[in-house]
């Protein structure tokens, strides 16, 4: 892990939870947010952050209205080398 994921990670806490909750499931901004009890805008907002950075993936990237993302191989890897 390089200097810059760390202080992403060290930064933003509630990103890791998503990654956690995307390791067991894929999800959709707005269940998610219910299940964290966060804005949809914040998730929605982080998930288009991790997929910029390749840690997760939009399964229907062109639906308007459904939206599931899943973890990939890179966010996996970033997982475990936290040691969360």
């Amino acid at each position: 892990m390089d200097i810059e994921e760390e202080i992403f990670f060290a930064r933003n806490t509630l990103a890791i939870t998503i990654l956690k909750e995307l390791n067991e499931k894929e999800w959709m901004a707005k269940t998610l947010s219910q299940k964290l009890k966060k804005y949809r805008e914040t998730i929605s907002r982080i998930f288009i952050r991790l997929e910029s950075k390749g840690y997760v993936k939009c399964l229907k990237p062109n639906s308007s209205n459904y939206r599931p993302y899943k973890i990939t191989s890179k966010g996996r890897k970033i997982l475990s080398e936290l040691k969360i």
